[in-house]
């Protein structure tokens, strides 16, 4: 890099990075544990853990990384993130055919992910040879993130998580899902006896969610009996109730940004399952 451009790796991501982009909470070789930055790693992934439960949660906050030099050097936020990856995507920080060049001859990645592809620093996330988004997965000492673009919309989502390795891949396979499925209901789930006379169409929007989730029920059925159960990826159940309106809205206010699992159940039309992404 200084050999390059003159000047110091740190020195060039400042000025040309941190800075133009008004990278507030982005920190270079080091980690903002004066915000409460912490990050975790279970005790079995250390070579000399001796803890009776392998499985205890260490604190790893100040392992310094920075010999990376590029490649676990930077700490970020989620904002910060999405915003640097715009700004590279759009052009701000490399011109349209260097961009370009990051996903136009991909390189098989199928020794270690499945449909999945790899361009100059670009993951491609791919879908019967479709590219559904372009990002990239990274772990570093105690911390995790997975950031990319759904493609062709201009959604941005990031994954960012303070446990080293944790479930990374599970919820790389939930972005997966969310990108072949998020958009379109799930197949109905059978009630034991559904009625063959109801045609009753059940819609779940906006996706992705900012502040609240509607529900629309249309169709015959309008005087059935609806429940509607809302779960965390974790399955924990965030929102339970009945549903006496053929529009029902729900506040997503004070949820954490993730992915949801909606169900609607109707006495009469069977189920629907649907994954919402709460921004």
């Amino acid at each position: 890099m200084k050999n390059v451009s003159g000047i110091s790796y740190q020195r060039y991501v400042i000025e040309n990075i941190i800075q133009p982009l008004g990278l507030n909470n982005t920190y270079l070789d080091t980690l903002p544990l004066q915000n409460s930055f912490s990050g975790y790693v279970p005790c079995n992934s250390l070579v000399n853990c001796a803890l009776p439960d392998v499985s205890t949660l260490l604190d790893y906050s100040q392992a310094n990384v920075g010999w990376g030099c590029g490649a676990a050097d930077i700490s970020s936020t989620s904002k910060d993130l999405i915003r640097f990856y715009y700004a590279l995507q759009n052009g701000e920080l490399l011109s349209r055919r260097w961009v370009d060049s990051m996903t136009g001859k991909p390189v098989d990645a199928s020794n270690s992910f499945n449909d999945k592809l790899y361009g100059y620093g670009t993951m491609l996330f791919q879908e019967d040879g479709k590219t559904t988004a372009i990002g990239h997965t990274g772990t570093a000492a105690s911390h995790a993130n997975v950031l990319c673009q759904l493609k062709p919309s201009n959604i941005y989502i990031v994954f960012s998580f303070n446990i080293i390795c944790a479930n990374r891949e599970a919820f790389r396979d939930e972005l997966d899902n969310f990108i072949n499925g998020g958009t379109k209901p799930e197949p109905p789930v059978a009630n034991p006896d559904p009625d063959p006379t109801v045609t009753t169409s059940i819609t779940i929007y906006p996706n992705p969610a900012k502040g609240f989730i509607n529900i629309r029920i249309t169709g015959a059925d309008l005087d059935g009996d609806y429940q509607v159960q809302i779960n965390n990826v974790s399955g924990q159940t965030k929102y339970q109730s009945g549903l006496t309106n053929a529009l029902s809205t729900i506040s997503t206010d004070h949820w954490a940004s993730s992915i949801y699992f909606v169900k609607v159940v109707g006495n009469k039309s069977g189920a629907i399952i649907k994954k919402i992404l709460v921004d």
